[in-house]
This record gives C-alpha cells, structure tokens and sequence, in this order.
C-alpha cells in the first residue's frame, strides 16, 4: 500500500478535474506498480497516448516516481475490467469530484455582477406579482363568514 502524505509534483492542467493513479490504487486496493502496467496496456490498446497523463509524487523515501493523472473517461477505461466492487467505488469518487467542481462554477456565477442583477429583478418581479395577488384577495379575506344556514335565512328574509 502507498503512504498516504504523497505529494504530486504535476498537478492536472487547465481546468480538467482528474484521478491519479495513487488514488485508484488506493481505492481498488491494488499495488500501484500493477495499476501502472494497468493503465499503460489499456491506453496503447486503446491508442490513447499516455504521455499527456504523465505525472510524479515523491514517495516516503523523498524519491521522485511516477504516477498519472487521469480524466474521468480513461478511469472509467481502466476500471471497466476490474470488479463491480471497485468500479463502484472509483464511480463514486467521480460522483464527489464531479459535485465538489460544480461548487465554485456556481459561486463563480453568482459573483458576476450580471447574474446577480437578472436574479434579483426576477425575484422583484414575484414580490410584486404576490404583492398584487395579495391586494386582489385582501377584501375577501376581510369580509365576514357567514355560515350556510344563517345565509339561507338571511336571502330568504329580503
């Protein structure tokens, strides 16, 4: 099993939300060195170029090795031959990634000036539509109840 305080050397680039090797390993419980081979064999026969996932950590012994960073799609290539069991588990890592990146796209939304003016004219808007809703029932509201019997005498009396 793999020490857990590794540092990676190369994070992944851009915006792209990835998996490395040390977690799949970790979390399928395989030998990080079989995942490696793994991952090699199914890229090539694939023909996905492995090069662009390249990454490294520094293991325990403050030595420089090789790991890689993979996006959801190659995961789910590697993975697909494992167990259900471990399948499993890395889809529900995705599930936590995926939801934790959603996060600040939706923060990162709500800062923009022209977002936040269209939500709240949208909001005014159904303040003052119940505002007029209200006014239009108001009279009703306010006028007595009066039971069914006590109407009927009360039309008949006239």
């Amino acid at each position: 099993m793999l020490h857990d305080a590794l540092i990676l050397v190369v994070p992944p680039q851009g915006n792209m939300t990835a998996m490395s090797s040390l977690e799949i390993a970790r979390i399928t419980g395989k030998n990080h060195a079989d995942l490696m081979r793994d991952i090699r064999n199914t890229l090539e026969q694939a023909e996905i170029g492995l090069s662009k996932f390249a990454s490294s950590y520094w293991n325990a012994q403050n030595k420089e090795q090789p790991c890689n960073l993979l996006p959801r799609r190659e995961c789910d290539l590697v993975v697909s031959g494992y167990s259900v069991k471990y399948r499993l588990a890395i889809i529900d890592r995705w599930h936590e990634l995926e939801a934790k990146q959603a996060v600040p796209e939706i923060t990162a939304a709500l800062r923009a000036p022209s977002t936040l003016r269209s939500l709240l004219l949208e909001n005014v808007e159904k303040v003052l539509a119940l505002e007029n809703t209200v006014s239009e029932l108001a009279p009703k509201a306010a006028a007595p109840v009066v039971p069914k019997r006590l109407r009927r005498r009360l039309l008949n009396f006239q």
